[in-house]
């Protein structure tokens, strides 16, 4: 009978020597497998059903958002397969993509979560900040190297993982005085933010203190990814900044990409096109 626990030892060896997988990949894994370990109570793994399989990810739907699914599902299947267990049925657990539509908060509502994670811990504050003003994804927030802020030019430098460009984004005077402030206490060794153990951050737990964030400030039902380039992206358009710079920001190659990251709310349809309300009495009155 071997556990779980166990039986990850024989699959990381096998990721890292055979597979060759990346460190990061190998350490997502690690703490997927983990998360379904602490579920399952640390199981016998030929035990394990596609039932379980299935609730389990159900359970995480209704938290994080379908790329965290996503990462778990990926990671336990290629956990049991290593293993050898023909027994779960994955046909049976296919992801998809739901199509919603995406959650913009204003930018009272982006003030207010960030001053949430302050309090809760600086270096949640410092995350959250960094990451909306300069419209990380969480690979980027959490790739960042102390070289990477620039305390004179008041800039963050971003590598775009999925163009693997570098970018020098301006940041706020008092978040880049917050930065050096943190910097020069805690001293990080080599990424601008790091664990209590001076480890990387990775997204499995990022995602666990931004929805503890997001819940003590509300709550709100968004997700990172949605909070930090979604709505930046659209408050930015609101507050007259043209496509063009919000392109740059976003780090995309086409101005169509962008475009997909801009959103209107039907209130602000109905002011930008002036139907409703007055407008369309007002219009329906000179026509008559």
């Amino acid at each position: 009978m071997t556990k779980l626990s166990q039986a990850w030892v024989k699959v990381e060896e096998r990721l890292r020597h055979l597979y060759k997988d990346s460190e990061s990949t190998i350490r997502n894994y690690r703490i997927a497998v983990s998360k379904f370990q602490e579920w399952t109570g640390d199981r016998d793994y030929e035990g394990v059903t596609t039932k379980d399989i299935l609730d389990y990810l159900v359970e995480l739907g209704k938290r994080y958002n379908i790329n965290t699914v996503k990462l778990h599902y990926h990671a336990l299947k290629t956990f049991f397969t290593i293993l050898g267990k023909a027994d779960i049925d994955w046909r049976q657990v296919r992801l998809g993509d739901v199509q919603r539509e995406y959650r913009i908060l204003p930018e009272e509502d982006i003030v207010k979560i960030i001053d949430t994670a302050y309090k809760i811990n600086v270096k949640y504050g410092l995350m959250l900040q960094t990451g909306y003003e300069c419209a990380l994804r969480v690979s980027e927030l959490c790739d960042l190297k102390v070289e990477d802020f620039n305390y004179t030019e008041c800039t963050i430098t971003v590598r775009a993982l999925k163009k693997g460009y570098v970018q020098s984004v301006p940041i706020s005077k008092d978040l880049c005085i917050n930065l050096r402030e943190y910097l020069n206490k805690e001293k990080p060794k080599k990424y601008l933010f790091e664990t209590k153990y001076k480890n990387k951050w990775n997204t499995v737990r990022f995602t666990e203190m931004f929805n503890k964030v997001v819940d003590e400030a509300g709550p709100y039902d968004i997700h990172y990814h949605e909070f930090a380039r979604h709505s930046r992206a659209t408050n930015l358009l609101k507050a007259g900044v043209d496509l063009y710079t919000v392109n740059r920001l976003l780090r995309h190659k086409l101005l169509e990409t962008t475009s997909v990251y801009l959103h209107y709310t039907a209130n602000d349809l109905r002011e930008k096109l002036k139907v409703g309300g007055n407008e369309a009495r007002g219009s329906e009155d000179s026509r008559s």
